[in-house]
């Protein structure tokens, strides 16, 4: 059932849900209804193919990378949509899952020639963006904003309805700037952050561009962020971002990624802890047996059993749960 303003938050805070996540929960939707249908397509057939069995184990350490630590696989159902989707998008559009340098949407573009032209164009200027940061300058109709490269110092103009019905004039863009067909726009998961964490953020990333350009003389920021796109969420998730905390997250169009980072780290330790209860203490394992269809061990038994192992008996491939799919 849908909540009302004055309905106690389903997030259990005890706030009323207007004082709460009501806020962000207009941000995510308003980000659906601004898709155009070209982007809605292109997005939907990407995420799905980067959900795909065969990218699992690639997805899983892309998982572990972009959130910055070492989480269960199932600790990834603690993930919201907007968090998981934020991820996806960088997986896709930058992470490398094979030995020739292929990202997935390389892979889709070669496998996926039965796509739309409209949608092929915008995977098109996916595939060739890169992450980066961006300061609102003013909006410019309904739809168009007018931007500052933060870090290649460019003046640009884009069309994307979410920045306009969210931003205001100063507030920083995390996302990609998308050339495709001859018009400017900006990628589905960009995200919102207030001006406070502009001069912060900024010297985090340049102290990590000039540590990579030392190691890779003449880079460009194309290439740094190319490889490093997972810079601006580890700054969200780091100590330099602790004393913004306050502006962001529920009650404003900011999403923190904090929090989520907390819930995977404990979701990650009780389920380490269960999987330790679990555990028989092999000090006190059982003499050799075999095991009957019931999972019953036979203490002794010497004779073969006619009866199969359980189903599922096999290890398990770990997966990551898609929201919307698996949970």
């Amino acid at each position: 059932m849908a909540v009302r303003r004055n309905d106690p938050c389903p997030c259990g805070s005890g706030k009323k849900y207007k004082q709460c996540h009501l806020r962000q929960d207009q941000v995510a939707s308003s980000r659906e209804h601004a898709l155009t249908p070209a982007e809605a397509a292109a997005m939907n057939a990407l995420f799905g193919f980067a959900t795909r069995p065969r990218f699992a184990q690639q997805l899983i350490q892309a998982f572990q990378r972009y959130w910055g630590g070492s989480y269960t696989p199932t600790s990834a159902s603690t993930l919201g949509m907007e968090p998981f989707r934020r991820m996806l998008e960088w997986f896709a559009l930058d992470y490398v899952v094979d030995d020739d340098g292929h990202r997935v949407i390389d892979l889709f573009l070669e496998e996926a020639t039965s796509a739309p032209p409209a949608a092929r164009e915008v995977l098109q200027g996916w595939a060739s963006a890169t992450l980066s940061t961006f300061r609102v300058l003013d909006m410019e109709g309904q739809d168009q904003v007018r931007l500052l490269d933060l870090l290649r110092e460019q003046e640009l103009r884009a069309v994307n309805r979410f920045v306009v019905l969210n931003a205001h004039e100063g507030d920083l863009l995390l996302g990609r700037y998308v050339e495709a067909d001859g018009d400017a726009a900006l990628s589905p998961m960009t995200s919102i952050y207030p001006t406070a964490l502009e001069e912060p953020l900024l010297s985090y990333v340049r102290r990590a561009y000039a540590l990579y350009q030392e190691e890779h003389y003449g880079a460009t920021w194309d290439a740094f962020l190319k490889t490093n796109g997972t810079i601006f969420q580890a700054f969200l998730i780091s100590d330099k971002a602790e004393p913004f905390r306050r502006l962001l997250g529920p009650g404003t169009p900011y999403l923190d990624p904090a929090p989520v980072r907390d819930l995977l780290r404990e979701r990650s330790r009780q389920e380490a802890q269960e999987q330790r209860e679990r555990t028989p203490d092999p000090r006190r394992r059982p003499p050799p047996g075999q095991r009957r269809a019931s999972g019953i061990i036979v203490p002794g038994a010497t004779t073969p059993q006619t009866e199969p192992g359980p189903k599922g008996d096999d290890e398990e491939q770990p997966h990551i749960l898609i929201p919307g799919r698996d949970i």
